[in-house]
């Protein structure tokens, strides 16, 4: 994973995306303790409900 030093400063809507995106990851691979995510994965609570 990308050290945690590492400031995002990228422009707009796109760094946020970027932000929500890695954090999304660093979630996932915590919970799963890897990042081989299936293509068809979502995070969030509609994931719960099965």
């Amino acid at each position: 994973m990308v050290a945690e030093w590492v400031s995002f400063n990228l422009i707009g809507t796109e760094g946020q995306d970027w932000a929500r995106g890695y954090a999304a990851a660093r979630k996932y691979a915590q919970r799963e303790g890897h990042l081989r995510v299936p293509f068809d994965h979502k995070e969030g609570p509609a994931r719960d409900t099965v």
